[in-house]
């Protein structure tokens, strides 16, 4: 898997991957961000990075590709969420972390410690 930043965002997952085809790209999928509302629904806000999975047979590119008119760098990414320490969900850490502490082996609502 790779990642692409600024990918301009009316662009579909399916355009992306169509138009990246030739470079061996197997599917695309727009990054997102979680956003929670106190008085409605929660939601996402696509964001403008891109992950990319390649077939089995294509050797991953390391530097760019051309994309529509200009060429867009290309990285690495492990694929892995992030998770905070202090309550174990994903997509945040723990510095930035508002749930409350939670047991990494049993879940409950205190530390290993205790």
């Amino acid at each position: 898997m790779k990642k692409i930043s600024d990918v301009p965002q009316p662009y579909t997952d399916e355009e992306i991957a169509s138009f990246l085809e030739n470079s061996g790209v197997l599917s695309a999928r727009r990054q997102v961000r979680h956003v929670s509302e106190e008085d409605g629904p929660d939601g996402y806000i696509p964001l403008k990075s891109v992950i990319l999975t390649f077939k089995s047979n294509v050797k991953l590119p390391d530097s760019v590709f051309r994309w529509v008119s200009r060429s867009i760098r290309c990285v690495n990414t492990l694929g892995l969420p992030f998770s905070a320490f202090n309550c174990r969900r994903f997509g945040h850490i723990a510095r930035n972390c508002r749930g409350s502490t939670s047991c990494k082996i049993c879940g409950a609502p205190h530390t290993v410690v205790e």
